[in-house]
């Protein structure tokens, strides 16, 4: 079989034109592999920085948390010693206060020594004295015997 120059030519062109579009087409493919690889990188990446933000948010929630905590307990512990002064104070200067049961001041109860109390108002005016176990009004008229601390400041909140 003999193949002319023609011929020949026609078929190395032909193949050679074939081999180029391969390789266009390999190259094609390559790219697209490639950009789909890179492509998966950057969502693995993504993802990973996902979790680093996430991670960290709870650990600032958590830190927020453990801060508000810390500045409750200080809040109570100031107020615990705001009532432990108070109470002191009142320890030291012979005076008690008086509460209804809505936890309202109604009045103060003062020592005045060797068995003498002053019942004062919540404004702070005399309004009984107990002496010796027998309760005077501002005025010193006798109202009982005994202890009448709220029968007297109950009937002068009333007025």
């Amino acid at each position: 079989m003999n193949i002319s120059d023609d011929e020949l030519l026609s078929i190395i062109e032909d193949t050679t034109l074939a081999l180029g579009q391969i390789l266009l087409r390999h190259r094609e493919l390559s790219e697209n592999l490639l950009d789909i690889q890179q492509t998966d990188q950057a969502k693995e990446k993504i993802d990973s920085l996902q979790k680093q933000i996430e991670d960290e948010r709870n650990n600032l929630a958590t830190i927020r948390q453990s801060e508000k905590r810390k500045k409750e307990l200080e809040r109570i512990r100031k107020d615990h010693e705001k009532e432990s002064k108070q109470t002191q104070t009142e320890q030291k200067s012979g005076m008690a206060s008086l509460l209804n049961q809505n936890g309202r001041l109604i009045g103060w109860v003062q020592s005045a020594g060797r068995n003498r109390l002053n019942m004062l108002s919540a404004n702070g005016n005399v309004v009984a004295r107990e002496i010796d176990g027998r309760t005077f009004d501002e005025r010193s008229r006798f109202i009982g015997s005994g202890n009448q601390k709220l029968r007297v400041l109950g009937t002068k909140l009333r007025k």
